[in-house]
């Protein structure tokens, strides 16, 4: 049986939306329609990509309505546009103009996106791929990252959500452009790591060449070199450049630890992110203890063993549960 799921967007408001183009109140209320639900957040996400796809189509010979049927007809995703009132809309001729070509340049990119879209999600293991291009990508746990099957002869472009190492295979004709919900980042060739979170914060370490990091919405650019680091900081759309001090950006995708003085607090809370693990410490101020030491491609049980045994811990483990507790202390207890 083939089902179609119905569209209810105001595509006027979208278009305003899109292109930057509403007031303060209409934002507020279309931003309170996206948070409805996911299907409104990914009505809009691909409003947008289609929209920032649209340079490369040829917009005279685009048919609108025979675009829409084409969806209807082959996709089975879309039903007819009911409010035919759209292409009378009064008022802003530049916004009845953007709500069309969006209706247009949407119902085009779904058409020729059905198969020739992949859309990779990482679970609870780490994912590795090589992309059309030649380009190597890592993909850290629980990311999703969409890609075409062949790259635009103009440039090469993927969408990100979570983190991951790339790559890129050197192209001066042809940019690698990632885009996150934020940030766009673009490279000619180069490799660097990218998180994108879920709280719409983005962080881009470079491992080598050159990188850019722009905000979708200041504009604001940055030009990033090797071992330096961009945040994008969502609460207030800006980034900030620094030098990159985190020797264990990559442990990851390495299972490489380098420690140098560095507080136990520390050391725990990046063993919890990379192995997916939970740490207790029966006295906090186990978290003040300094640890210099290398680990590589060991299980998390063996490296907590390794530091409990370097400062005499007691440590107990029960299904990624690891409870430590210093014995010095539990003996002073023990006398009072």
């Amino acid at each position: 049986m083939k089902v179609k799921e119905n569209y209810n967007v105001d595509w006027t408001l979208l278009a305003s939306y899109v292109t930057d183009n509403i007031s303060k109140e209409d934002k507020a209320r279309f931003e309170n329609w996206i948070e409805g639900s996911d299907k409104n957040k990914q009505i809009v996400e691909e409003a947008e990509r289609a929209w920032n796809l649209s340079k490369n189509i040829d917009l005279v010979n685009l048919n609108t309505g025979k675009a829409w049927n084409k969806v209807n007809e082959k996709a089975q995703i879309l039903t007819e546009v009911q409010d035919r009132s759209l292409f009378r809309i009064p008022g802003n001729f530049f916004l009845k103009i953007a709500a069309i070509l969006i209706v247009a340049i949407f119902s085009w990119y779904l058409i020729n996106k059905i198969n020739s879209e992949i859309n990779i999600k990482a679970g609870n293991s780490l994912v590795q791929l090589t992309l059309y291009d030649g380009s190597k990508v890592d993909l850290n746990k629980n990311t999703q990252l969409k890609y075409p099957k062949k790259f635009k002869s103009t440039s090469r472009e993927v969408y990100l959500k979570g983190e991951g190492f790339f790559n890129i295979y050197r192209n001066p004709q042809k940019p690698f452009i990632i885009h996150t919900s934020n940030t766009i980042i673009k490279v000619l060739g180069t490799s660097f790591d990218v998180n994108a979170n879920s709280d719409g914060n983005v962080e881009v370490i470079v491992n080598s060449g050159v990188v850019s990091l722009k905000s979708k919405y200041s504009k604001q650019e940055v030009i990033l070199n090797k071992d330096e680091k961009g945040t994008y900081l969502a609460k207030n759309s800006q980034i900030i450049k620094s030098i990159n001090s985190d020797q264990n950006y990559l442990s990851w995708k390495t299972k490489k630890f380098i420690f140098r003085e560095c507080n136990l607090g520390e050391v725990f809370d990046k063993l919890e992110k990379v192995y997916d693990i939970q740490i207790i410490l029966k006295d906090s101020g186990i978290r003040n203890y300094k640890l210099t030491a290398t680990y590589e491609k060991h299980e998390a049980l063996d490296i907590m063993k390794m530091i409990c045994l370097t400062f005499g811990f007691k440590i107990c483990e029960n299904e990624n549960v690891f409870t430590i507790e210093n014995k010095i202390s539990s003996k002073n207890q023990a006398h009072h």
